[in-house]
């Protein structure tokens, strides 16, 4: 029998399918540095990347977003991610259907998940995690402070898909207060100023170079949810959201 102490880390690893439009460059680095966010506390993420054929065009509708994630998953047991150009000015979103229709786009995680009342292929096909990387990209493009401080692009994705992943495991959003932990919304870090730059700084870089979640942030986390997509199980979904 295996030791419960090997129960518990196999527990704790989630697979993440990432499918890359293919005019769109990802630095392996990026990845690595969303690895580092769980792993500090007690997640291990695998990363599954494939390249795939996705418009340029703004991925805005929410049958886009749905087309898109259910003709590109591969790994049903896995979390999808999908790296796309441009959305509707958010980072990320995660995304949901359920087979009754319910779907929101703009909604608070609020304090958990909703509750779907039977799972099917196509439901799960369509559920996910969507990045927006040139949106990630001007922003940091504009605000010239973060790179004068040391800080580069990559650790702005890493925030921005961690973020994302955090929600997708059920976690909400934090209050800002000075905080910077990875599920505090950077609308609450407030802007990209000489006086405002330290908590930017970590933001995105922590303690170690890599942004970080708050201790408490793991205790939200739920890798059992349909977004990790174990389907033969109970099924919750969240809404759709942006950040």
């Amino acid at each position: 029998m295996r030791a419960e102490s090997d129960r518990l880390a196999d527990a704790r690893r989630l697979a993440v399918e990432v499918d890359v439009g293919s005019t769109i460059p990802l630095d392996p680095k990026t990845l690595e540095l969303v690895a580092d966010s769980f792993s500090e506390i007690g997640i291990t993420l695998s990363f599954e990347v494939s390249t795939i054929e996705i418009s340029d065009e703004p991925l805005i509708s929410f049958g886009a977003k749905s087309e898109i994630l259910g003709s590109t998953r591969d790994n049903p047991q896995a979390l999808h991610v999908v790296i796309a150009r441009r959305g509707a000015g958010a980072h990320g979103i995660v995304h949901y259907r359920n087979r009754n229709g319910g779907r929101s786009d703009s909604a608070d995680l609020g304090s958990g998940a909703k509750k779907i009342t039977k799972s099917n292929a196509d439901v799960l096909a369509e559920t996910g995690v969507i990045v927006f990387a040139e949106t990630i990209a001007s922003e940091f493009i504009s605000n010239p402070l973060l790179k004068q401080a040391g800080l580069d692009m990559r650790q702005l994705f890493a925030r921005s898909l961690a973020h994302e992943i955090g929600h997708a495991l059920g976690c909400p959003h934090r209050p800002g207060a000075g905080q910077a932990t990875l599920m505090v919304q950077n609308s609450a870090l407030g802007p990209v100023t000489v006086a405002n730059l330290a908590i930017w700084t970590r933001a995105l870089a922590g303690t170690h170079g890599y942004p970080q979640f708050a201790r408490s942030d793991q205790d939200c986390m739920n890798l059992e949810h349909v977004l990790s997509i174990h389907a033969l199980r109970p099924s919750y979904a969240l809404r759709s959201t942006k950040h």
